[in-house]
């Protein structure tokens, strides 16, 4: 079991052969869409990151065991304590009053998240309980915690209730799933894999709507707040954003370095990279 979660976290480069047609992302970089609006300091790579529906709570974990909530606004930084295993996945409930963390032992923690007369954010653990099975990422439906759990021997995606262990949905990829999204409505889900294909499924039909060929592993996936958008980031360093009624690429963000994290606000894509700063880039539209 340990070796199979140790594995997990290695990037794998195998290719299978494919089963559906994919839509490959343009070569040629369409207009600037996204511009860099501002830049958070963080001491350490940033590895997951997501905003509360209220977008002013920014959940950031590093290469460090901690996690952090970084008010939007202000940057102004709490932080929790040490979970003495790295932490895979971060997510607020809908109503932004908690957050659920999943750690690499995995064991999964929720928390109740207050403000006090300082307006200070104070926390205080409301449960906990282990996991099992190689759980990509979480998310709230309503109060459930639910997980995105790879099945690494049928390229399956399971979603799975973390508490109770039970899987109540599956979906299949064509080869050992190593990233997970969940969009903001819970209708659609997106994985993404080593062998450089991400895929666009209906939650509720339980059907694939469209898978992408970005040429490259595939190593964060993240939906906007009304499901309108994908953005895909390639082990290229390219952030590919594609619309989600039409499967076009609208968009793309070539970078320097490794992209770790993605989020989407209110009209923004927030970067989490391997150098330790949370990069804000706004969406500007095109001229008419």
């Amino acid at each position: 079991m340990y070796v199979k979660h140790i594995l997990f976290l290695i990037p794998f480069f195998f290719t299978n052969t494919l089963m559906n047609m994919h839509i490959s992302p343009s070569a040629i970089t369409p207009p600037p869409s996204w511009s860099l609006e501002k830049v958070f300091e963080h001491y350490n790579w940033v590895n997951i990151a997501c905003l509360n529906n209220a977008k002013t709570l920014l959940g950031v974990s590093s290469g460090s065991t901690c996690a952090y909530i970084t008010d939007f606004t202000s940057g102004k930084k709490t932080t929790f304590f040490d979970f003495k295993h790295g932490v895979i996945s971060l997510r607020f409930n809908e109503t932004g009053t908690k957050l659920a963390i999943l750690t690499h032992k995995p064991e999964a923690f929720i928390f109740d998240i207050i403000t006090n007369e300082k307006n200070e954010y104070i926390y205080t653990k409301k449960d906990s309980f282990a996991s099992e099975g190689a759980i990509t990422s979480i998310y709230f439906n309503n109060d459930n915690l639910l997980g995105l759990k790879s099945d690494v021997n049928n390229y399956e995606v399971h979603i799975t209730d973390l508490k109770n262990n039970k899987n109540l949905e599956s979906f299949k990829h064509n080869s050992w799933v190593t990233k997970t999204a969940i969009s903001p409505l819970k209708k659609l889900l997106a994985t993404g894999s080593g062998n450089n294909i991400a895929r666009l499924f209906d939650i509720n039909k339980k059907k694939e709507l469209i898978s992408f060929d970005l040429k490259s592993p595939v190593k964060v996936l993240a939906f906007n707040h009304n499901e309108t958008l994908l953005a895909i980031a390639s082990g290229k360093n390219i952030i590919h954003i594609f619309d989600i009624t039409t499967h076009k690429e609208i968009a793309n963000i070539q970078y320097d370095q490794p992209i770790l994290s993605m989020c989407f606000g209110q009209n923004t894509l927030i970067v989490g990279s391997i150098d330790g700063k949370i990069r804000v880039f706004t969406h500007v539209p095109h001229e008419q």
